[in-house]
């Protein structure tokens, strides 16, 4: 459980510390200084990794009491590899644009 929690924590370190330095690498035209970036962006993340962590585990459990024990994980192989082809589809068409 330890693990678990320490991993957690570091996940939660990294998505931090991603988000601050490419919101200070952001250029900004106003007298707002770089390193109040951060903290001026940081509502448009938060929803979007409360979203997606509330989501993702929803749909693991759902899918652990759906399938036959023997299918559990080679059950959701099929959903793993639809939710990659459509984040990559997300981000082409967001940086295509």
């Amino acid at each position: 459980m330890l693990t678990n929690t320490l991993a957690l924590l570091t996940f939660c370190l990294v998505v931090a510390l991603t988000f601050s330095l490419a919101a200070v690498a952001t250029g900004t035209s106003t007298d707002l200084p770089r390193s109040a970036l951060p903290g001026r962006l940081v509502h448009s993340l938060v929803p979007i990794v409360a979203g997606h962590i509330t989501g993702a585990t929803a749909a693991h459990d759902r899918a652990l009491k759906l399938l036959p024990e023997r299918h559990q994980v080679t059950g959701q192989l099929g959903m793993l590899v639809t939710m990659v082809g459509y984040t990559g589809t997300g981000l082409y068409l967001l940086f295509g644009s």
